[in-house]
């Protein structure tokens, strides 16, 4: 039924446009792997490597709102602005780390690079009411958001490891920086994307983060993206010890393809009647447990397959949120709601990157896959506590 649905949407012409331009911009989902990987070849430690690569993340995750607020205020023909500097900061952080500049140099760098991420998701969630062709193929939609969403972490890190491999982490990093400048200019060149407007806003100055629901998300996602972002250390930390670095991009990227399995199951179900506070506390508690076996993991091999495991539970939640958002933001700010998520899961991966680099130098990738485990372990207990502030009807 759900790959039915998902057909259907995909034979309309402005979908595959809209899908395309966003998976080659969401291809910067490597970038913290490539980065990593850079920032470490030339300092020699894993903890600087995390420290550039969370000084991305996090400066994208204070101005995501203010990036979401932005483009509901002034359009989404705003959005190729934000790529273009992105991408020459991009550039100056590869020419800056092969001179060997300070390490405070590279992390104002990367900062520049993470503040002006193009927000393309919240963008391309908010065209799904234009593009379908009424509201009842909004859940489908919604689960191919999800969907595309595990396929970036698929072919990003994918990408990013067979440029590694054919080149080397700076020729990835300037790569990666292309596919986002293209998709992002190609998605706001759709007449979807050029005609779209945001509603007035009465939320006030709290905007979206005056629903409590909303609130809750955000809460959540700081630990969730935490553990992401920790695996995305501990994980590159796991191959080279092994003499395999390239081999990272395929661990990962396991991940996502077990996540975009679970995505398109769980998408025959999602429709139906249901708790949502309490599948989001089902799906995490299920992640937490499945992500806690890579502590023990002895080869490439076998951690790919606790990877591939532990992913069938994430875009399940991640189709989740984004039904979520429509009931529980204010009018006019679900465009910043979207941006106060991803804000929340940036800020939690730059927590999960920076602590993870540590973790690794000094105590081992045995640790650092404890440490995920335990970022979504707090993510679960957080959405036990505040079940309540989110609707119950599916």
């Amino acid at each position: 039924m759900a790959i039915r649905l998902y057909a259907q949407l995909l034979r309309k012409p402005q979908i595959q446009i809209a899908v395309i331009a966003a998976f080659v911009s969401g291809l910067m989902v490597g970038l913290p792997l490539a980065v990593v990987l850079m920032v470490q070849r030339e300092t020699g430690s894993f903890a600087s490597a995390g420290a550039v690569s969370a000084a991305v993340a996090i400066a994208a995750a204070v101005l995501g709102p203010l990036r979401g607020r932005a483009v509901d205020r002034r359009g989404q023909g705003i959005l190729p602005g934000f790529a273009i500097l992105s991408a020459l900061a991009l550039v100056a952080l590869v020419l800056a780390t092969e001179s060997e500049a300070p390490l405070g140099a590279l992390i104002v760098l990367g900062a520049m690079a993470g503040a002006a991420t193009a927000p393309v998701l919240p963008s391309l969630r908010n065209l799904w009411i234009d593009l379908v062709d009424d509201a009842r193929q909004l859940p489908a939609a919604y689960g191919l958001h999800a969907v595309l969403l595990e396929a970036f972490f698929i072919g990003g890190p994918l990408i990013a490891g067979g440029l590694i491999a054919v080149g080397s982490p700076a020729f990835a990093v300037l790569a990666l920086a292309a596919c986002e400048l293209v998709g992002v200019v190609s998605f706001a060149l759709m007449p979807a994307s050029r005609g779209w407007r945001g509603a007035p806003s009465n939320a006030g100055r709290a905007g979206a983060l005056a629903s409590a629901g909303v609130v809750t998300l955000v809460l959540i996602d700081v630990p969730y993206g935490a553990m992401f972002g920790a695996l995305d250390v501990a994980v590159p930390a796991f191959a080279t010890a092994r003499g395999a670095a390239a081999a990272a991009g395929p661990i990962l990227a396991a991940l996502a393809l077990g996540s975009m399995i679970g995505g398109l199951a769980f998408g025959a179900r999602a429709a139906g009647p249901g708790d949502r506070g309490r599948r989001n506390l089902v799906l995490l508690a299920t992640v937490t447990l499945l992500i806690a076996p890579a502590m023990f993991a002895e080869s490439l091999a076998a951690l790919g397959v606790i990877m591939a495991v532990a992913g069938l539970a994430v875009a399940p939640l991640t189709a989740l949120f984004f039904g979520l958002i429509d009931d529980i933001a204010p009018v006019g700010t679900t465009t910043e709601a979207a941006s106060w998520i991803t804000t929340a899961y940036t800020a939690g991966f730059a927590l999960g990157t920076a602590g993870g680099g540590v973790v690794v130098d000094h105590l081992g990738t045995t640790e650092a896959f404890a440490a995920a485990a335990a970022f979504a372990l707090v993510a679960t207990a957080i959405c036990a506590v505040r079940r309540r502030s989110l609707p119950a009807a599916a």
